[in-house]
């Protein structure tokens, strides 16, 4: 998933106020609203898979790793 296509899955997740991505260590950080969702709402979305118009085929989508996830609450 690219970073331009994390961003926008995530910021249409209600409570999520902020995702940055970064392809080079590929890590996300999401600043989200305890309050609103949670972790799973989340971690839910990122694993959605991708529409098929859009898949390439002979590719596999890796799964979301926790430890390459951060989400910060406030």
């Amino acid at each position: 998933m690219s970073q331009a296509r994390v961003g926008a899955e995530l910021r249409d997740v209600a409570g999520v106020a902020d995702v940055r991505a970064n392809t080079l260590t590929g890590t996300v950080l999401v600043r989200y609203d305890p309050e609103r969702t949670g972790v799973a709402q989340i971690r839910a979305r990122l694993e959605r898979p991708a529409p098929p118009a859009r898949r390439r085929a002979g590719t596999q989508r890796a799964g979301i790793d926790g430890r390459q996830l951060a989400l910060v609450g406030f």
